[in-house]
């Protein structure tokens, strides 16, 4: 290669370096101008159309004479070129490459950084589960504790519902005995009217009637209560704490005495000196029929105790048998009480209106129930007269729900002294439930 040839080359190289416009007009000349190479023995012509359209001549081993210098050195620089071209698109593609791992890599690193976060929650997470298991483990222990004291105290509080309930029952009874003895205990004790008197010392000793009328009562002894009731002015009388004959009967469960005391005009709706009535006692103890008769001759189903303000029906007791018939007996009544039988209640005392929105009634009126309370008045119902004296028309106005029934007051009263007293005194509060 002569000193032409390499400058040449290194023209090419440089102007391929700095301007690859120059490279592609320096490929481009190449390419479509035609060289001619001469070498011994052997001829070649290459037409146009690139870097093949040449003509040369080579000699096997030796040295070749360019016939075309210029051309020869064209040749050269149009490899050079593309070679050059060549290693600066794989140099791009390796620095495209490095560039793609690099943000590969930025990649990666990103998915491990969020891998590592899930796993860190996933641990905490597993770390939170086992804890509310735990949590969970000990909440059933502890309902399953809370479950079982709760059942203790139900089964203690029934236990002590039933002593106290018993207690009380008892003492009713202690009471009505003593009320019912005191008299013969202070006098001698007797257990028939055949031995209503007895000689001591020549003396004739002689039993009050009212006192073996109420213990007749309690006993059972049907016999007794008619032939003692005979010698009774007062079929409602009673001694201390205003027991009854009926509070008797009504507590002992004597169907037959109640009912025979009723008929001879005993007053079903009187009350003692807590204010229980004879309904009160039956209720109590959950005797049914009693009941039933005590409310069909006009017993008030409204009634209310004066020491706690309670009803016949939150009487009955639950710990004995029969409390569901007999409550559930007595809820039916104060429900259908002026709702069925067209509304119509009976009167089972006097009332004398005290304001100008009140009714006023006798016992044995029948009335008609318009309205069973409102939000201001509960205990008071609208109700007016089922017939008018005079032939207007009826009267309207609030009534007392607590003094009338659902069935009117056995006949047998009406000829008691104590329903013409009940008259006189307009409504007398000892007789008045509250």
């Amino acid at each position: 290669m002569d000193l032409t040839d390499k400058i040449l080359e290194m023209s090419i190289v440089e102007t391929s370096s700095n301007s690859p416009t120059n490279v592609k007009t320096a490929t481009n000349t190449i390419s479509t101008t035609p060289t001619i190479v001469t070498a011994a023995n052997t001829t070649t012509t290459i037409n146009n159309g690139g870097p093949n359209d040449l003509q040369y001549i080579s000699k096997n081993g030796s040295d070749y004479q360019q016939s075309n210098p210029s051309s020869t050195s064209s040749f050269r620089n149009s490899n050079f070129t593309s070679a050059s071209s060549n290693r600066m698109s794989h140099l791009l593609e390796d620095v495209k490459s490095h560039d793609s791992l690099d943000i590969q890599s930025q990649r990666l690193k990103q998915l491990v950084e969020q891998i590592s976060s899930q796993e860190a929650k996933l641990i905490r997470l597993k770390s939170l589960l086992k804890q509310a298991k735990e949590q969970s483990a000990i909440n059933s222990e502890l309902n399953n504790e809370l479950k079982s004291v709760n059942r203790t105290i139900d089964e203690k509080d029934g236990e002590l519902r039933f002593a106290l309930n018993r207690i009380d029952n008892l003492n009713r009874q202690l009471t009505s005995h003593r009320r019912s003895r005191a008299y013969r205990n202070s006098k001698g004790s007797c257990t028939s009217l055949e031995n209503k008197s007895n000689l001591s010392n020549g003396r004739r000793v002689s039993f009050d009637p009212l006192a073996l009328l109420l213990d007749a009562a309690f006993e059972g002894e049907l016999d007794l209560v008619i032939q003692t009731s005979k010698q009774v002015t007062d079929l409602s009388a009673s001694h201390e704490e205003c027991v009854t004959a009926l509070h008797n009967a009504a507590v002992a469960g004597h169907y037959e005495i109640a009912k025979y005391l009723i008929d001879a005009g005993c007053d079903v709706n009187i009350q003692d000196c807590d204010g229980w009535t004879p309904l009160h006692c039956a209720s109590s103890c959950n005797h049914l029929p009693l009941i039933k008769l005590l409310i069909e001759n006009g017993a008030l189903i409204y009634a209310t105790t004066t020491t706690d303000h309670v009803t016949p029906a939150m009487k009955c007791e639950e710990s004995i048998e029969g409390f569901e018939d007999c409550y559930n007996y007595l809820i039916q009544v104060q429900n259908n009480l002026g709702v069925i039988n067209d509304g119509v209640v009976y009167a089972l005392y006097d009332y004398e209106a005290q304001q100008e929105d009140e009714l006023s009634f006798v016992t044995y009126e029948e009335l008609i129930i318009l309205r069973r309370g409102d939000s201001q008045e509960e205990e008071w119902w609208w109700a007016r007269k089922k017939t008018s004296s005079n032939g207007e028309k009826s009267k309207e106005g609030y009534i007392p729900r607590n003094m009338v029934g659902l069935c009117p007051r056995a006949a047998a009263f009406k000829k008691t002294k104590r329903f013409i007293n009940i008259n006189m005194k307009n409504n007398n509060a000892n007789t008045i439930p509250n």
